[in-house]
């Protein structure tokens, strides 16, 4: 059996490329993830790789829980701005792709629900929140068409993913709290 081809960094230029407006992701580098602020912990270095963050300074990583993890097997994460929720939103780059083709914000929500175990209607509202952000940004069906090329198709329920992110990995802050306070 032929083993698949690791599109990682394929999908990380991506993200870091696009050249679009349709979501309200923007991408980032390490310099800009003060990891000390947004978890109030002394981490070592090589646990965080920064992704983009939202509009209101919310980050979103990539995270290896241990060193040894290749980064093609790391979830994506959000650290909030505010401190809550620091949780995985993907359990990997590919599930990251297929999130953002709906606005950081309906993803954020999609956390919440996840951590308070509220999956109702977010099938729906998943399809409803793609659905208005391919209405409003005309460069929304590049981006679909740009990730479909690496093999990836836009989110189906972002509760879903996002709890099974959530059960493979367990929150950020936990995780965290074996190091050091700042």
């Amino acid at each position: 059996m032929a083993r698949a081809r690791d599109n990682t960094q394929a999908m990380l230029d991506l993200l870091a490329d696009f050249d679009g407006d349709f979501n309200d992701f923007e991408p980032i580098d390490d310099d800009d993830l003060d990891l000390e602020a947004l978890l109030g912990r002394q981490i070592p270095d090589g646990h965080f790789r920064a992704i983009g963050m939202h509009g209101s300074g919310s980050k979103i990583a990539l995270w290896r829980p241990e060193l040894a993890m290749a980064w093609s097997e790391a979830p994506a994460v959000w650290l909030d701005s505010e401190g809550e929720p620091m949780a995985p939103i993907a359990r990997s780059t590919a599930e990251l792709l297929a999130l953002l083709t709906m606005y950081t914000g309906t993803i954020y929500d999609a956390i919440k629900a996840a951590q308070r175990s509220r999956a109702a209607g977010w099938r729906e509202r998943t399809a409803e929140a793609i659905a208005d952000t391919a209405e409003e940004h005309e460069d929304h069906a590049a981006y679909v068409d740009a990730i479909a090329e690496l093999g990836v198709e836009p989110v189906v329920d972002a509760y879903a993913m996002i709890k099974a992110a959530l059960a493979a990995f367990g929150t950020v802050d936990a995780w965290a709290a074996r190091f050091d306070e700042a």
